[in-house]
């Protein structure tokens, strides 16, 4: 007995919360219903100018008429007008929290600064409503008409407008944290910020830049033959960046407003902030494709610089190949260099001592001629001009190491003018001199004269 007491217990708990489950499900059902009703068939409040006093008495504004009425800041809290009709009616300023407006015809209302949280606006036209600077946080306004309407500073956070419809509707400072959006669509809508056009612009002058040094570089450089490829892979790069920042900036834009893949139209758009989650890699592997062209395209053959002995390789490699081409073809290379034996070491250059200017003999005072101590027969004497400032000839700085300095075959190598500045002291000079000749790059150079 006790055991059938326990089982009859169980069933009796199990029937009682299908009873209450059901119950539920049909409560529910008959308030998400709309009215049976046809709307405008209810009470017949057109242009009439409505007071807290007359809705103290809760009147039945089911499918009521009231096109034109004037129901400005009054309190509608979870007032139910179902399929009223609200073409042209005041309600600025009213509260209209958890309202029930299913299938309410609220054309060109009137209602800024209303407050709407958690109304109900399932099917509901508000075609060319004045709904800016509206608080419809949390509201549910599925298969909503919003066509043409002013949706300024509109706060739609946490809203439900799954298959809306915005088209050309005003949504310039328009709130959407967390609105559920599937479906809703915002053809041509006014007021949203052109970021597509603010990320076109900036990249385009991006591109410019990248091609005016890229003109400056290889006219220096002396590479025009160069710059189509360097033109090329910066239109790459900047391609890249339109794509990257593009989706970065879509993303940003759409979690605070109107969604940017939805409001923006044209190709910069699909290939910016339209853009899907392939943007970001497709977008980065364009720009390491381009910077790679372009760096690609400031490399060149240098030309042997002056001094270098033919069939020199050229020194704008990286510096152990160069170092290690120029050992090999100055120590134990079978091509002659500048008349030099084959195979014979390289010896740095030798200079000339310079050779001190003659003075002239010391002239006394007065200017009068001094004979020397021993004249020949029947020769005249020398007469010396008056005496002056003595001035000596100008001589020509040494080209050459100083006396005791052993240079490497490499800096031997070097030629003379990018020497003689780096013995003097001038390593900044003797690296651009340096570069300017063989093309290298500035850590080459910098490598190339490392120890002078």
């Amino acid at each position: 007995m006790g055991a059938m007491n326990v089982v009859r217990g169980w069933v009796a708990v199990a029937l009682g919360g299908l009873l209450l489950a059901a119950s539920a499900l049909l409560a529910g059902g008959a308030a998400a219903a709309p009215p049976s009703c046809s709307p405008g068939s209810g009470l017949d409040l057109h242009a009439k100018r409505l007071t807290a006093a007359y809705l103290q008495r809760r009147p039945d504004l089911r499918c009521a008429n009231l096109t034109g009425a004037d129901l400005s800041g009054l309190s509608l809290v979870q007032q139910n007008l179902g399929r009223a009709v609200l073409r042209n009616a005041n309600l600025t300023g009213a509260d209209l929290t958890q309202a029930d407006l299913t299938e309410a015809d609220l054309t060109a209302a009137h209602l800024s600064g209303a407050h709407l949280i958690q109304v109900t606006l399932t099917d509901a036209v508000l075609r060319d409503a004045d709904l800016s600077h509206v608080d419809l946080g949390q509201a549910d306004a599925q298969r909503a008409d919003f066509t043409g309407a002013d949706l300024t500073d509109a706060d739609l956070t946490q809203a439900h407008l799954e298959h809306a419809h915005l088209d050309h509707a005003h949504v310039g400072g328009l709130k959407t944290t967390q609105a559920y959006l599937s479906g809703t669509t915002f053809t041509h809508v006014r007021g949203a910020q052109p970021w597509d056009r603010y990320l076109l612009i900036g990249c385009a002058v991006l591109y410019v830049f990248l091609v005016l040094g890229a003109v400056r570089t290889h006219l220096r450089r002396g590479t025009r033959s160069k710059l189509p490829q360097a033109i090329f892979g910066r239109m790459i790069l900047v391609i890249g960046v339109h794509l990257f920042a593009g989706y970065v900036l879509g993303q940003i834009a759409s979690a605070t407003g109107p969604p940017a893949d939805q409001t923006c139209n044209g190709v910069q758009c699909s290939l910016g902030v339209a853009a899907g989650g392939w943007a970001p890699f497709v977008g980065f592997l364009l720009i390491f494709v381009g910077a790679g062209i372009s760096g690609a395209a400031r490399r060149r053959p240098a030309a042997a610089p002056m001094g270098v002995p033919v069939g020199m390789p050229a020194l704008g490699a990286s510096p152990p190949a160069q170092l290690a081409a120029i050992r090999r073809l100055a120590m134990t290379s079978g091509v002659p260099m500048a008349g030099r034996p084959v195979g014979s070491p390289v010896v740095p250059p030798t200079v000339p001592p310079a050779v001190p200017p003659a003075v002239p003999p010391a002239i006394p005072p007065g200017g009068s001629p001094v004979l020397p101590s021993a004249v020949p027969p029947g020769s005249v004497p020398v007469a010396y001009p008056p005496a002056g400032p003595l001035v000596a000839p100008p001589v020509a700085p040494p080209t050459g190491p100083p006396p005791g300095r052993v240079l490497t075959p490499e800096q031997s190598l070097l030629p003379p003018e990018v020497l003689q500045l780096a013995l003097a002291g001038d390593k900044r000079a003797a690296a651009r001199r340096y570069r300017e000749l063989t093309g290298s790059s500035r850590w080459e150079a910098k490598s190339v004269l490392q120890g002078l």
